[in-house]
C-alpha cells in the first residue's frame, strides 16, 4: 500500500509539472507571437495539402508503429493479435496526453494477459522499444553532425555529438550487457531483472529487424514533417530536416510539457527560420510566424487526429484495463 501511494505521489508530481510547464511555454509564446502575422500565415498555406499530409501520416505512422510492436512481442514470446493491439495503440493516443506512464501501463497490461510474464516482464519490450528509438534518433543526428549539418556553434556541436553517441550505443550495449547472466551479486541481480527480459529474449536478427523497422517509423516522421514545412512554403533539405525533428524529439522527452506541446516550437522558432524563403516571409508576415504557424498547425493538428483515433479505440480496450490495473 505505502508503495502504490508513493508511486501515485510521484505520477501525480510529474502531471502537476509537465501541465505546469505546457501553460508557462504557451503563455509565453502567446506573448511573444504575433497573433496577426501567424493568421496570415495560416491562411496562405497550402491547407489541402497539409491535411492530406496529416490523415496520411498519421495513418501510415500508425500502422508501422502498430507492425513495429507486434514483431517484438511474438520474437519475445508474447502473441497478440494485429486488431487488438491496434486498438491498444490507437487507445494509448489519447492516454498519453493525460499521463504517458498511464498509456504504457495499458500497452503492459495487454501483454501481461496474453502471458504468464509479471509486470517487468510485460512492460520490458516497450523500455527496450524507447532505448532503440534513442539509438535511431541519437544515430541520425550522429550522421547529421560528422556531415557537417548542425547549425550549432563547435562547442554545443561536440556536446550534443558526445550526447548523442551514448544515445546511439544505449540500447545495444544494454542488450549485450543483459545476456551475461552469470554476473555476481548486485550486478547479477540487475541484469537479471524482469525489466530487462526483452532484451535477453530477442536474438540479434531480430534486434536489427526491429532497428530497421523503427528507422522506417521515424523516416515516415520525417517525411511528414517535411511536408507539413512545404505547405507552409518552407524549403528544407531532407538531412536538416531529420537533424531538426530528432533533435526537437528529445526536447519533447522532457517531462516539462505535454506530448511536447510548447516545448518543440520553442525550439523550433530559431532551427527553422533560416530556412523560410524571403518570398514566403514578406514584411508583413515574419520568418518567426510563419514557423509558429507550421509547427501550431503541425502539433495541434495531428493531436486532434489521434486524440479522435483514441476515443474511437479506447471503446474496446476496457476489458484490458478493468483488472490489474496497477501493479500489485
Amino acid at each position: 500500500m505505502g508503495n502504490d501511494t508513493a508511486k501515485n505521489r510521484k505520477n501525480t508530481i510529474r502531471a502537476i509539472i509537465a501541465w505546469t510547464g505546457t501553460i508557462l511555454i504557451l503563455a509565453y509564446l502567446f506573448f511573444t507571437t504575433d497573433i496577426h502575422a501567424v493568421t496570415t500565415a495560416f491562411r496562405n498555406a497550402n491547407l489541402l495539402l497539409f491535411v492530406i499530409v496529416a490523415f496520411s501520416s498519421v495513418a501510415a505512422t500508425y500502422l508501422t508503429d502498430v507492425f513495429t510492436v507486434r514483431f517484438l512481442l511474438g520474437r519475445v514470446g508474447i502473441n497478440v493479435g494485429f486488431l487488438e493491439f491496434a486498438r491498444i495503440k490507437g487507445a494509448s493516443y489519447l492516454l498519453n496526453i493525460l499521463n504517458y506512464n498511464l498509456a504504457l501501463v495499458m500497452m503492459a497490461a495487454v501483454v501481461k494477459k496474453r502471458s504468464s510474464k509479471g509486470w517487468g516482464s510485460a512492460g520490458s519490450p516497450f523500455i527496450l522499444l524507447n532505448f532503440i528509438d534513442l539509438s535511431v534518433f541519437s544515430g541520425i543526428v550522429q550522421f547529421a553532425i560528422w556531415s557537417g549539418r548542425s547549425p550549432f556553434d563547435r562547442v554545443p556541436t561536440m556536446i550534443l555529438a558526445g550526447l548523442t553517441l551514448a544515445g546511439l550505443l544505449g540500447g545495444p550495449i544494454l542488450w549485450l550487457v543483459s545476456r551475461w547472466t552469470s554476473a555476481p551479486g548486485f550486478l547479477g541481480r540487475i541484469i537479471r531483472h524482469d525489466l530487462l527480459a526483452a532484451f535477453r529474449y530477442l536474438g540479434p536478427i531480430s534486434l536489427a529487424a526491429v532497428f530497421g523497422m523503427r528507422l522506417v517509423l521515424i523516416l515516415e516522421y520525417g517525411l511528414m514533417n517535411l511536408m507539413f514545412m512545404r505547405s507552409f512554403g518552407i524549403i528544407m533539405p531532407w538531412l536538416d530536416q531529420l537533424f531538426i525533428m530528432s533533435i526537437a524529439s528529445f526536447v519533447a522527452m522532457i517531462p516539462i510539457s505535454i506530448s511536447g506541446i510548447g516545448s518543440t516550437q520553442y525550439v523550433m522558432r530559431d532551427l527553422c527560420k533560416p530556412y523560410v524563403p524571403d518570398a514566403v516571409a514578406t514584411g508583413a508576415i515574419p520568418k518567426m510566424a510563419v514557423v509558429d504557424a507550421m509547427t501550431t498547425a503541425g502539433i495541434f493538428g495531428v493531436l486532434i487526429i489521434r486524440v479522435v483515433l483514441g476515443v474511437f479505440c479506447m471503446r474496446g480496450v476496457s476489458r484490458y484495463v478493468s483488472e490489474d490495473a496497477e501493479p500489485k
